[in-house]
């Protein structure tokens, strides 16, 4: 019988699956091993059940895999930043393009191309945005990552998944505001005010932009910590308070004020220079961002009418623009949207229509309204709503582009439209997660 807690010896990992666990079976029932590798032999502890499934970690190895390689970060055992910096990038690669293949295998015809995975332009360094949790260590305030499964604050001195002058902004805020004595905030009790220290980085101009997020609008010493911060770092373009009075674990709020400069940083994106707001979304790795956009862009015509859903800053819609007939921006984010006022004016961009409001709410009347044959979407993680797919099958469009980070619900979305008389034409893998199980998708879907 399986029990929580209970204790399982040798067991073999057959093969790494979709979220990156790696699969062993016992007694007929799928075992899924944390951070297990194709090729380990393990001794397992269970620590969950979801539905017909078990989750394990591995309390010892009998055998490692061929695929393992020394780890370079001492925070790894526990921190739940990245899974795979034991795994050499060449064998993350052969991993993500199998776990790609065997999700999409069903969705399948002899006609759609599946290409391989395009790797990242660099494996380290490569995170454009870090939002921390802090914690007290030996007195000291600390940044860290959330161990897996947990709210425990696992602190270290180094990420290899940030910037290297990020790391350095880090550490030396977390000495001032431990100078200034600021007290850390308890999501249990809610007392404190510190919760989180963020970075926005600009791969372009190798510019920054600082956020501390407190409970409190009062920030000790804030002069002091701004100017020996902007003293420093003269790559920093701003430092932003942002002030979250909410009792959560959400990380940014509405609420904030400018300590020293801007509340965003600018980046070149191809033909594109593009402000971007300490809250907006946008993709984590610029340089392979930038080969996204540029195999969207091969499937952009020059009439195309094209409605570019969920559409943040406008990193995509403002750059297929000079490619298409017309580009409607539909989005909901405040700030993404002012974002995007500003980038559509700054380059001349005489194409572009801006639409405030919720994809479900505005895409039927700017269907209508537009007569768009083109729709790129790049939803959350949860995917296309019901009344959003409905919608796009009762329309004009005859191609859809579909980028998203969840291959899985991406999956489920592509059957659907499949179902409903659309063809899946290729797929293509990127890696914009290097280190983690994560895998971006791009798909060309059309009627």
């Amino acid at each position: 019988m399986l029990n929580y807690n209970s204790i399982f010896n040798n067991l073999e990992i057959k093969k790494i699956i979709f979220n990156g666990f790696g699969l062993a079976h016992y007694q007929n029932k799928s075992i899924l091993v944390y951070q297990g590798i194709t090729g380990d032999n393990v001794d397992v502890q269970l620590v969950h059940k979801r539905g017909d499934s078990f989750f394990a970690v591995i309390t010892n190895y009998n055998r490692q895999s061929k695929y393992q390689i020394p780890v370079k970060c001492s925070s790894f055992a526990e921190c739940g930043g990245c899974d795979w910096l034991n795994i050499a990038y060449s064998s993350q690669l052969k991993f993500k393009q199998d776990i790609f293949n065997d999700i999409f295998h069903s969705s399948l015809t002899n006609n759609v191309t599946v290409n391989d995975i395009i790797p990242s332009p660099i494996i380290d360094n490569y995170r454009n945005k870090i939002i921390l949790p802090v914690t007290m260590d030996n007195n000291n305030i600390k940044t860290g990552m959330y161990a897996r499964r947990s709210h425990k604050v696992i602190p270290h001195n180094y990420c290899f998944l940030h910037p290297d002058r990020c790391n350095d902004i880090i550490k030396y805020t977390e000495e001032l505001l431990t100078g200034a004595n600021c007290s850390i905030y308890n999501e249990k009790t809610g007392k404190g005010s510190l919760k989180y220290i963020g970075i926005r980085y600009s791969e372009t101009k190798k510019n920054h932009l600082l956020t501390i997020v407190t409970k409190s609008g009062k920030l000790p010493f804030t002069k002091i910590i701004s100017s020996n911060l902007s003293s420093r770092f003269p790559s920093l373009v701003g430092i932003v308070q942002d002030i979250n009075r909410i009792d959560s674990n959400r990380n940014l709020s509405s609420n904030y004020k400018i300590l020293v400069g801007n509340d965003f940083i600018t980046e070149d994106i191809l033909t594109t220079t593009l402000q971007i707001h300490y809250t907006s979304f946008f993709q984590i790795n610029t340089l392979q961002c930038i080969n996204v956009i540029k195999a969207i862009q091969k499937n952009i015509s020059a009439n195309d009418i094209v409605i570019d859903a969920y559409s943040g800053i406008g990193t995509i819609g403002l750059n297929i623009a000079p490619y298409a007939k017309q580009v409607i921006c539909l989005e909901s984010h405040p700030q993404a949207i002012q974002n995007t006022i500003s980038n559509v004016k700054n380059n001349k961009l005489y194409n572009v229509t801006i639409i405030d409001g919720q994809v479900e709410n505005t895409l039927p009347k700017t269907l209508k309204k537009y007569q768009a044959n083109t729709i790129i979407v790049d939803p959350p993680r949860k995917g296309l709503g019901d009344d959003t797919h409905q919608t796009i099958c009762n329309s004009s469009i005859d191609k859809i582009i579909y980028l998203s980070c969840n291959i899985s619900t991406q999956k489920r979305d592509i059957d659907r439209f499949i179902k409903a008389g659309f063809s899946l034409n290729s797929l293509q893998p990127f890696d914009m997660f290097p280190h983690t199980h994560h895998i971006e998708s791009l798909a060309i879907i059309t009627k």
